[in-house]
């Protein structure tokens, strides 16, 4: 989550703690509207608790649902 927080301040000068509450609406929004096979492993992509091919299979799921 760190990163994703990293990346909100170096792209649009806010705050840590602006950036923090973004990132933490935006993931809440994405696991409310995802399926919940890959909602359920947002947090661990998120937190480093999963492997690199379990943020290739959100992608690709996410693709699929989004059609790209």
């Amino acid at each position: 989550m760190d990163a994703l927080i990293d990346e909100i301040v170096a792209k649009t000068g806010m705050t840590r703690d602006m950036a923090a509450q973004a990132a933490s609406t935006s993931v809440d929004f994405l696991k409310q509207r995802l399926p919940s096979s890959v909602a359920s492993q947002i947090d661990g992509v998120l937190f480093g608790e999963q492997a690199r091919s379990s943020a290739e299979q959100v992608t690709e799921t996410i693709k699929g649902v989004f059609g790209r």
